[in-house]
């Protein structure tokens, strides 16, 4: 996995995960926001489970959401929107978990998956299939 791969994710996936993060912000009010990560390699010594090696590309991360006063259907049409614009298929509605995660993902029938979890906070990221 060579660097300018890496650049070269974070740089077209980059721009419509901030965007995804103006988007939550506005379904959610003030978060108090990290630094988007760059994009890394996750492989199956990464994560807690054998999975094919993906490149992750984030994620955007808020603090301070409270879930119950999200419009749902306003977020998901307002990231449809955006994802689609991007190549990615339409998010669908948001799971709801019985603790109160809310996710969806989409894909973009190719390489990528965009996932994105609101739980007292808000994160959004991209996994890139390595070829």
């Amino acid at each position: 996995m060579n660097d300018e791969l890496l650049r070269r994710h974070s740089a077209h996936y980059g721009p419509m995960l901030d965007a995804i993060q103006e988007i939550l912000e506005t379904a959610t009010g003030p978060l108090v926001w990290r630094d988007r990560d760059d994009a890394r390699l996750l492989d199956d010594r990464s994560l807690m489970q054998v999975l094919d090696p993906v490149v992750r590309v984030g994620p955007v991360f808020g603090c301070g959401v409270a879930t119950a006063a999200i419009d749902q259907v306003g977020l998901v049409e307002a990231l449809d929107r955006l994802v689609t614009g991007h190549g990615f298929r339409p998010l669908g509605a948001l799971a709801a978990e019985p603790w109160g995660l809310l996710h969806c993902n989409a894909n973009d029938g190719y390489e990528s998956t965009l996932h994105v979890e609101l739980f007292g906070y808000a994160k959004a990221w991209v996994d890139v299939k390595v070829r």
